[in-house]
């Protein structure tokens, strides 16, 4: 009982941040369109990263502004 107990909330743990990262993903696309600048290599790695994408992303776009 306790390995399915386990087992369940690892499946859980895992959904949730798959849910997650497609959010982040989202949330770069359409930052990407309203800026109308960047790329697309960011949505790709924040399916795939996550967080640590978004902050990249996060940082490269600081640097980006325009003075």
């Amino acid at each position: 009982k306790l390995g399915k107990d386990i087992a369940g909330l690892l499946r859980l743990g895992l959904l949730i941040a798959a849910i997650f990262n497609i959010l982040l993903a989202i949330w770069i696309f359409t930052d990407i369109r309203k800026r109308g600048e960047g790329s697309g290599l960011f949505v790709a790695l924040a399916l795939l990263a996550g967080i640590p994408a978004a902050i990249i992303y996060a940082l490269v776009r600081l640097g980006d502004k325009k003075s």
